[in-house]
């Protein structure tokens, strides 16, 4: 009997120790198969690419953070050559600048082929488009054939200024001093001339068609042949003035002060005269 005891003992005992290993080896394969994290580059987040700026160096080779020193604007002497050369100097900005009997025709040598000879003939003039000249001096330069087309003149000094066969279309030239300034065959058309000095100027023949004249000083100016059509002349200063065959055609002339002579030389058909009213006598053949 103590026999069959200590036998059932035993068995169980060599069972109790048998689950005990089977559950260690199971954990320790669980453990075993748990998954590896992905460490692949291909899994790996890739960073963000920075491009940084490349550094500005001096002239020694060190980097320098400085900026770059603005460039200095030319003074007169060096424009006037710009000029002389290039002919050139569309939308420019010559505000204030003194520009006192510059020459600046721009010219060009013979064609004769001989190095050595001094005259020549005076080209195209220099090219002033749009060019901001605002209260500059222009005293006794020579601008003539210059294209001022859209120039902005105003308050600019030109007393003596030479502007022959200039264009000045659409120009500014509001308080420009003009007197005794050269305009023959000079283009206007449409220009900004209220209270600007024109005495003694030179106009015959020029065009100033659909010209603002506001109040403008014309005193002693020659306006021979010159062209007014659709122009604003009102309450400008006409005394003396030479206007022989000048064409005022529907030209407003209010409050203007005409000269006391030859006025019967002169075309004021359907213009508005000083007195307020319109002329309706015109010439058998007027001119447009």
């Amino acid at each position: 009997m103590r026999t069959v005891v200590l036998t059932a003992l035993l068995l169980v005992a060599i069972l109790c120790w048998f689950g005990f290993s089977t559950n260690s080896s199971s954990q320790q394969v669980e453990d075993t198969l748990d998954p590896v994290p992905d460490e692949s580059p291909q899994a790996a987040p890739t960073p963000a690419m920075t491009v940084k700026p490349t550094p500005q160096l001096s002239p020694d080779g060190a980097p320098t953070t400085d900026t770059p020193t603005p460039l200095a604007l030319p003074d007169a002497e060096e424009i006037i050559e710009r000029l002389r050369w290039t002919g050139s100097c569309a939308h420019c900005n010559l505000r204030g600048i003194d520009l006192e009997n510059a020459e600046l025709v721009v010219l060009m040598p013979t064609t004769e082929g001989d190095l050595f000879v001094t005259e020549q003939a005076a080209a195209v003039g220099v090219n002033l488009e749009n060019a901001n000249l605002s209260e500059a001096n222009l005293n006794g330069s020579n601008l003539s054939r210059a294209y001022l087309r859209d120039a902005d003149l105003e308050d600019s000094q030109l007393r003596g200024t030479n502007l022959k066969l200039s264009i000045l279309r659409r120009a500014n030239l509001h308080r420009a001093d003009l007197q005794n300034a050269t305009l023959e065959g000079a283009r206007l058309q449409d220009a900004d001339l209220r209270q600007a000095n024109l005495q003694d100027a030179f106009l015959k023949s020029a065009n100033l068609t659909k010209v603002n004249l506001t109040q403008a000083n014309l005193r002693e100016a020659d306006l021979r042949e010159t062209t007014f059509i659709n122009a604003n002349l009102s309450g400008a200063n006409l005394t003396d003035t030479l206007i022989d065959g000048a064409n005022f055609r529907r030209a407003d002339l209010t409050g203007a002060q005409l000269p006391d002579s030859k006025v019967n030389t002169a075309n004021f058909c359907e213009a508005t005269m000083p007195n307020g009213q319109v002329n309706r006598t015109c010439p058998e053949s007027p001119t447009n």
